[in-house]
């Protein structure tokens, strides 16, 4: 009688210790911060060929309610949530600079692309590409939202050939999920890099060749 209540006591008190263990488990789970990078969604071009001109890209500027760590999520016209465990690997404007250089050298296989001027040759008709991102954040519809104004310079003549105020949304996304937010802003920066890889080829197409 003694034994069976001790072994009953023993299950009593294990049991508690091991709800215990299960929710100490799943709160460090979710308590686990999560880094995440943007990539370029344009695959690289089959084969390389000779460049005609040369595009460098200022590095992105970004404001300053982005430039930190947290992911921001936009929960109303005037506020903004940061997520505690989902940040950036790295610098948000490093990145998106990055992401973007690398879409448009795979959709201009025949231009250079470089955010340094000294590498970029100097025989080449030569443009200056700066971007400036004004909203790039899951928004309170639950859409990612992107809105830039890029400007697009001549080096050899220092001045703008062209200017434009560019708008793009994803599709509505459920729960907050920051692994398809993330793959959503990719393919944003996917749209925007086709339509300026439009812009530049025509641009350049009609520029007079170059004589040095």
């Amino acid at each position: 009688m003694v034994n069976g209540f001790n072994r009953f006591g023993w299950i009593v008190l294990l049991v508690p210790l091991w709800m215990m263990g299960c929710t100490s488990t799943s709160m460090v789970h979710s308590d686990t911060t999560r880094y995440f990078l943007l990539s370029a969604n344009v695959p690289p071009p089959l084969a390389l060929v000779e460049k005609r001109a040369y595009v460098q890209v200022d590095p992105l500027d970004i404001p300053e309610y982005l430039n930190r760590p947290e992911i921001v999520i936009r929960a109303g016209a005037q506020e903004m949530v940061l997520s505690d465990f989902n940040h950036w690997g790295e610098d948000l404007s490093a990145n998106l600079t990055r992401v973007l250089e690398e879409n448009l050298a795979n959709l201009l296989p025949d231009i250079s692309i470089d955010t340094i001027s000294e590498s970029l040759p100097l025989k080449q008709r030569g443009y200056r590409l700066s971007v400036k991102i004004i909203q790039f954040e899951l928004a309170s519809e639950e859409k990612v939202v992107l809105r830039l104004l890029w400007r697009l310079y001549s080096v050899d003549e220092r001045r703008l050939l062209a200017i434009e105020r560019w708008r793009g949304q994803s599709e509505r996304l459920e729960n907050r999920d920051y692994p398809l937010m993330v793959a959503s802003m990719n393919r944003l920066l996917e749209e925007v890099s086709r339509k300026l890889a439009l812009v530049i080829t025509e641009i350049d197409h009609h520029a007079a060749p170059i004589d040095r």
